[in-house]
Parts: structure tokens; C-alpha cells; sequence
């Protein structure tokens, strides 16, 4: 299954944003503390979250473990793409990732469907 261009922009930006969580430990602070803002200034503005809270919790502790329980599905709302439903019947393929990339496009995928999106201006939806 393919992206939409929208979706390959919002995977980037989340990408680019927990990768600099990563790398700098004051940004990972301001990003717990205040992600709307955070989020909002790093994106300029371009990534829009359509919630009211973002709940950005440090998951780097060797220690423990961390289980998301995301919002359930409405599966009476619920439609497939045109790819989706080809990958349901078999007629689609898959990339393999490395473990990284496919925890970050998993948790991605997660935030594109419970309702973060992209601003019209970087050309979104």
C-alpha cells in the first residue's frame, strides 16, 4: 500500500520530529512539556493535530515497558482504499523495513488515523 503524498509528508515530519527527540535532550523536554507548541513551531505550522491534547511520554527507558491503548476503531465508519482492499484480497505487496523504521511508520500510521493531518499550507487535504 502507498501513501498519499500527504501522509508520506506527515510520516516525515514525525520522523523528524522524534529523531531530534532523539539526538537533543532540551528539545525532548519542550516537546513533553508543550507538544502542541512545539510541534507547531518545529512544522511551521504545517503539521495540524485535530485534537485538543497531544500526550508526548520519554518511552527510552530500557526498563520498562509501554503499552498504547489507542482509540477504538468505529468499524461501522471504517472504508478501505482501493489498495487497502486489494491488500485484503491478496493483490498487494509489502516493503521490508528495518526495526526502527517500522516502529516509527507503525506509531505514525497510528497518529494518521486517530487525526493528525497537514495544513493547506504545504498543500494538504
Amino acid at each position: 500500500m502507498e501513501l498519499s503524498q500527504n501522509q508520506q509528508k506527515v510520516n516525515q515530519y514525525l520522523v523528524d520530529i522524534i529523531a531530534k527527540a532523539w539526538e537533543d535532550e532540551n528539545f525532548k523536554q519542550s516537546l513533553i512539556n508543550n507538544p502542541m507548541e512545539v510541534i507547531t513551531k518545529h512544522t511551521k505550522g504545517a503539521l495540524k493535530i485535530d485534537t485538543e491534547n497531544i500526550v508526548v511520554i520519554d518511552q527510552t527507558d530500557d526498563n520498562t515497558t509501554y503499552i498504547n491503548i489507542p482509540k477504538k476503531p468505529n468499524i461501522d465508519d471504517l472504508e478501505l482504499s482501493e489498495d487497502q482492499l486489494d491488500m485484503v484480497s491478496g493483490g498487494g505487496t509489502m516493503q521490508a523495513v528495518g526495526p526502527v523504521e517500522e516502529w516509527i511508520a507503525g506509531a505514525i500510521a497510528s497518529a494518521v488515523a486517530f487525526g493528525v493531518s497537514l495544513g493547506e499550507s504545504i498543500g494538504g487535504n
